[in-house]
């Protein structure tokens, strides 16, 4: 059975533990000089995930648009 037939008949969950198990640690490569400490970057994780994802048929999805609200916000009607 090749890579395709395999990928296949796992379900969505196996299928990204898998990728998961070969995405392995992603080096920060990145460093913040003010705050003095090391990140890595969206681009960096999706140049390792993609292919990952490739392989297992599965593909990755986001969007950026900030529809996040952080803290308290105020509703229609409330005082301040």
């Amino acid at each position: 059975m090749d890579e395709f037939e395999k990928s296949k008949s796992l379900n969505i969950y196996q299928k990204l533990a898998q990728v998961q198990a070969k995405t392995g640690q992603i080096t920060k490569a990145e460093e913040n000089k003010f705050g003095k400490y090391k990140y890595f970057t969206e681009q960096q994780a999706l140049n390792i995930l993609k292919p990952l994802l490739s392989e297992q048929k599965l593909t990755l999805t986001f969007s950026d648009e900030n529809d996040r609200y952080f803290g308290s916000r105020k509703k229609d009607g409330e005082k301040e």
